[in-house]
């Protein structure tokens, strides 16, 4: 099982505070992993806990999250690629997360920025805001959800066929084209509301939004791209993000990726 497959949105952590050992060990996976995404963004991110001396750094996300947690932030422009490129490298950090067994979360209008901000240790002058975080921990197993009237009951996930699309032309089973978008169908998105949509046509994969209502949308596309690149690496594909030329779409949604495959495992 990979950590796709393990990952999920995890609300209700211990009730012990995220332990020295563990924020070390998050910090590794922050100092191995590129900090820099496909449109070139680079992010210096930061993680945002309880200090040693026992004095506890806020985070407030309006009760969404019960429990003890820390989190993975940085500073990021408001230009599209750029939320593309926090929500592509943050995501790889938070699947290697899920794979050392922590729970993790992605908060972006449902936290307090300001809190945030007041929190970050980065020279603030030179950024421009802070639109996403993801808050880690260690779920709590014995806890009870608790229904909470802004999330309703749990949502399912949309077909695969209302996502995604492709040929069956090239060399590329359809098996493995079906794992691979597959990881894209669970990436998470803001309100789990799943605005990527996809169509694999030979060598390449482009990808779409179904709107721009928010910028969230961007970091979005930026966790979904993250997700494909995880599943194609692990199927043997090698390949690179162009974002040119723009691909029309009958159902007016907007390009804003493609995945060019250069060598299958074929």
């Amino acid at each position: 099982m990979d950590a796709i497959n393990k990952r999920k949105s995890i609300r209700n952590f211990e009730d012990d505070f995220v332990n020295a050992d563990t924020l070390s060990r998050v910090f590794k996976i922050i100092e191995s992993k590129p900090k820099t995404g496909p449109h070139g963004y680079s992010f210096d991110f930061e993680i945002i806990a309880q200090n040693l001396s026992g004095q506890n750094r806020k985070l407030s996300t309006y009760g969404l999250l019960t429990g003890k947690y820390a989190a993975i932030v940085a500073w990021s422009g408001s230009e599209p690629e750029s939320l593309m490129d926090y929500g592509y490298v943050l995501e790889n950090i938070a699947l290697d997360c899920v794979d050392m067994g922590l729970g993790t979360c992605w908060l972006g209008g449902s936290l307090s920025k300001q809190d945030i901000i007041q929190e970050m240790r980065s020279d603030k002058s030179h950024q421009q805001g802070i639109y996403a975080l993801l808050a880690f921990g260690f779920k709590n197993r014995q806890k009870k959800i608790i229904r909470n009237v802004f999330f309703g009951k749990k949502r399912k996930r949309k077909e695969f066929h209302e996502l995604f699309s492709f040929d069956s032309t090239d060399s590329v089973s359809d098996d493995i084209k079906k794992y691979v978008l597959d990881g894209v169908r669970w990436a998470p998105s803001d309100m789990n509301s799943q605005p990527i949509r996809a169509e694999w046509k030979e060598n390449r994969v482009h990808f779409y939004l179904t709107d721009e209502k928010s910028l969230l949308r961007y970091v979005d596309a930026g966790i979904a791209m993250s997700h494909f690149e995880y599943r194609a690496k692990r199927q043997g594909f090698e390949g690179s993000w162009v974002f040119e030329p723009k691909q029309d779409h009958p159902q007016s949604f907007i390009h804003f990726a493609s995945y060019e495959i250069s060598k299958t495992n074929e």
